[in-house]
């Protein structure tokens, strides 16, 4: 079983789309993410996450809903991490840890 996995993303790559269900976290060892969403056909960025950071869409990620907002890598991202639900899930029992 694969908990964790690094992965190379490019520059603009769209970690999430709106309408789509969160099933990763990602740490992000180098790089930027920024959340946005879209407003009369312009990008309004919302958030912004860096190196060291964790990065999800929180309510679809936690609640496994749709999300609202796009997740894309807005600075070079050497690699990040991801985490499946199910470890989300274990991390959410042990508050504080």
């Amino acid at each position: 079983m694969v908990i964790i996995r690094r992965e190379i993303l490019p520059v603009r790559h769209l970690l999430m789309r709106p309408g789509e269900v969160a099933r990763r976290a990602y740490f992000l060892e180098t790089g930027l993410v920024r959340g946005y969403t879209l407003l009369h056909g312009r990008e309004v960025s919302s958030w912004f996450m860096q190196t060291g950071d964790f990065t999800i869409s929180i309510l679809s990620f936690f609640m496994q809903q749709p999300s609202a907002e796009y997740l894309e890598i807005a600075g070079t991202c050497h690699s990040a991490f991801h985490y499946p639900p199910r470890v989300a899930a274990t991390v959410s029992r042990f508050p504080g840890v």
